[in-house]
Formats: C-alpha cells, structure tokens, sequence
C-alpha cells in the first residue's frame, strides 16, 4: 500500500531531492517484504547531513507530525486551572502549581538537542510566523525576529523556576528521557512530537517506573493536541 501512490519511476528524482520518507531506517518496512526488483526500484542514495549518501527503501510519507503542547489535566482540574492559551497563562499555571505538587520537578520541558522544533509552537504563541502565502520565508522580518527574540528571552527567564536548569537540559539530551520524565508526573507541560501520545499510552500499559505521580491514562477526549496562542 506504501507504493500505490508513487510510480517507480519518479523515485529517483523525489528521493535525491529529499521529498520521500526512509523506510527500513525508521522500521516501517523491510526490503525483504518485497520482490527484489520492486525493493531496487524504490531504493535511492539519499544524501546525509555528514557522510556519504546511503542507499536506502523509500516511499511517499504515509503521516504527517508536529510539535504540540501536552498537558497534565488531572493536575490542572485538581487545582482549577484551565489549560492555558497564552504564555501567561502557563507561567501562572506552573507558579501555582509547582509549590503544591513535590513529584513536580519542571513546569515546562521541551528539547534541548532538537529545540527549533520544539520552538516553533512557542514563536506562534508570540505572534512569530516563519512563511506565509505560497511559502514564503518571512522569518527574518523585523516583527518576526522580534517575536524571536521575545520568545527566547522569556524563556530563558523560566530556566531554573519553570523550565529546567541547564544541567537539567542536558539530562533530558538522552533518547526518550523527555517523555519519561512526562510519564514519571515530574512535568506539568512538555512540547512534544504528537506521536508521543502512542509512547505514553505503551508506557501507561506496561507501567514503567510507575511511581505515585506517574501518568495512569489518557482520556480519548482529553485536548492533548493543544497550540499556545496569542500573547
């Protein structure tokens, strides 16, 4: 099903361009599983960030994913808090919060290795954009630098009250340490692949380091895939 929609013979051009999504390095699907023709007309050298080009199984992207804000929201209905919209909002959250919940360490964590990901929801909450219209890059623009510069100052402000400490960032650079310390009930907010709701949910099922203040479900209803909006 992963080839229907891309003729064989425009893989070469789309995979070098860097269009097309890596498929045996992500583990969705194995060259084996096809007949060897078909494996050797869906593979393509794809250029790396250092290195040689690697040969590698290629398809259309199957999914898309963002950066969203998850929440915890037994915490935030424990002490009538709203989940918030603006940056405000969150800080006043966390300030409330944080004194009355020991498991609590972080009020917001994010990644420190992949931050301009993760910096993206946060410059929309400023009122930044990076493109607009038909792709256009606006990023430099003085209103969208100033949103930049804003963004990060206030960010940098948290360190150490709301956000982690340095040291602390470098702690979560670990695979998978952001989402555990979320499971864990150590964080109040974190920024996050949205995929991160099927990791939690395993974790919840398989209670991993499950101690008092750990993650116990996720309510299908719950508004997990929140933007912080319109400072």
């Amino acid at each position: 099903m992963l080839f229907r929609s891309l003729d064989a013979p425009w893989v070469q051009r789309y995979g070098v361009a860097g269009w097309l999504y890596e498929l045996e390095a992500t583990r969705v699907f194995a060259r084996e599983e096809l007949a060897p023709p078909v494996a050797e007309a869906f593979s393509v050298m794809v250029p790396k960030a250092v290195g040689k080009p690697v040969k590698e199984l290629v398809a259309v992207p199957t999914y898309i994913k963002g950066n969203v804000l998850f929440y915890r929201r037994d915490l935030l209905q424990k002490h009538q808090v709203k989940p918030p919209r603006t940056w405000d909002e969150l800080a006043a959250a966390c300030r409330l919060i944080l004194p009355r919940e020991r498991q609590l360490k972080y009020g917001l964590i994010f990644h420190s290795t992949n931050f301009m990901n993760d910096f993206y929801p946060i410059l929309w909450g400023y009122g930044g954009e990076v493109v607009e219209g038909e792709s256009r890059l606006v990023l430099g623009e003085k209103k969208n630098l100033e949103a930049c510069l804003a963004a990060l100052r206030d960010l940098r402000g948290m360190q150490g009250s709301i956000a982690p400490r340095g040291e602390d960032l470098k702690r979560l650079e670990t695979p998978g340490s952001l989402r555990r310390t979320f499971y864990r009930g150590e964080a109040l907010f974190m920024i996050n692949w949205n995929t991160r709701i099927t990791d939690l949910r395993e974790m919840i099922h398989k209670r991993e380091e499950a101690g008092a203040g750990a993650l116990r479900d996720l309510d299908r209803d719950d508004p997990l895939r929140r933007r912080i909006v319109g400072v």
